[in-house]
């Protein structure tokens, strides 16, 4: 009998110490608050892709979605190193929080389960040729989202002048775009 009430003094302990001693509770509390269908709307994913030009020269681009309550999401590509400060991701995302209107860099994204599908300045046609002929220009990020990060392939879709027809190509597979707030 005593080792039950032991146990249940520490039980108790334990929930006070983790919901009032901590802000264990209300920080995961204001993470769920702050997703929309499992994206998060209070801060910005990033990734930094390295790489080296056909000329050899080393090159930086940093690009960067912005998720919002409204369903939308918005593409920045920077050149170069960006470092965003706390300040500026809550600027940023206090300015496009209520974007509601599609253009080349925002548009509606598609997140069933864990797959998330995005689709700038282009739509969904049922086969693949005609979807690369009438999707020229268009920028896809394909892939899944786990607790903070997302894991996405970028495709863009665009004439080929040389060949005289349209061209698709795989710019990065799979990399981790890390959420920052």
């Amino acid at each position: 009998m005593t080792f039950i009430a032991i146990v249940i003094i520490l039980i108790i302990i334990k929930f006070i110490y983790d919901s009032y001693l901590t802000n264990n509770t209300e920080s995961r509390y204001q993470d769920y608050k702050s997703t929309v269908y499992g994206m998060r709307t209070d801060g910005v994913y990033m990734f930094k892709q390295k790489g080296t030009s056909t000329w050899g020269e080393k090159f930086l681009i940093t690009h960067i979605l912005i998720f919002n309550a409204n369903g939308f999401v918005t593409y920045v590509e920077q050149e170069g190193n960006v470092n965003l400060k706390k300040g500026d991701i809550k600027d940023i995302v206090l300015e496009l929080s209520t974007a509601t209107d599609k253009n080349d860099s925002c548009v509606r994204y598609l997140k069933k389960g864990n797959k998330l599908d995005i689709v700038f300045g282009g739509n969904k046609f049922p086969d693949r040729k005609t979807w690369i002929e009438k999707n020229i220009g268009a920028k896809i990020f394909r892939g899944r989202v786990d607790h903070n990060n997302l894991h996405l392939t970028f495709e863009n879709i665009y004439f080929d002048e040389t060949i005289g027809a349209p061209k698709s190509h795989k710019y990065f597979n799979n990399e981790k775009f890390s959420f920052l707030n």
